[in-house]
């Protein structure tokens, strides 16, 4: 008779994630004014994300401990890294813009399952998909302003 552990598991390795003893690897998320450094497992990382089993390899640097990650806030860093160790992602109580940051944060690490989770709560939350909207509508007036400024410099 085989027995599930997935959930004791996943409890443990939330207590590792939490706890944080004998992290070989500390990531810098975010920057100047507002950054955070985590501490990490490097065997948890390389066997939960294909970016960090990259990212952290002999063939790519040997001896890394300090890993910066400037272009992801502390706060989506996180949730990230909580759901590498526990498997868990609880986007309820988060701003659009953190969502957003998350999907495209979760895209650099190549993290497909979790572009999948955030892409199908951005599909149930009709309030995200609104942020997101106006977000990429924004971006795009704001680069029509700058071709615009363009062509009078011309």
């Amino acid at each position: 008779m085989a027995f599930s552990k997935f959930f004791d598991l996943s409890n443990e390795l939330s207590n590792i994630f939490e706890d944080s003893n004998d992290y070989d690897v500390v990531i810098q998320a975010g920057k100047e004014p507002d950054f955070k450094e985590f501490k990490a497992h490097s065997v948890i990382l390389r066997a939960r994300s294909p970016y960090f089993k990259v990212a952290l390899s002999d063939k790519w640097v040997k001896n890394i401990n300090y890993f910066p990650k400037p272009n992801i806030s502390p706060a989506v860093f996180h949730l990230i890294l909580r759901y590498i160790y526990t498997g868990i992602l609880d986007l309820k109580d988060q701003p659009g813009s953190n969502i957003f940051a998350l999907l495209v944060a979760a895209d650099e690490l190549l993290h497909d399952r979790l572009v999948d989770h955030v892409q199908k709560y951005i599909q149930c939350c009709k309030e995200i998909q609104y942020y997101i909207t106006n977000t990429l509508n924004l971006s795009i007036n704001s680069d029509s302003d700058l071709y615009d400024l363009l062509d009078v410099a011309d």
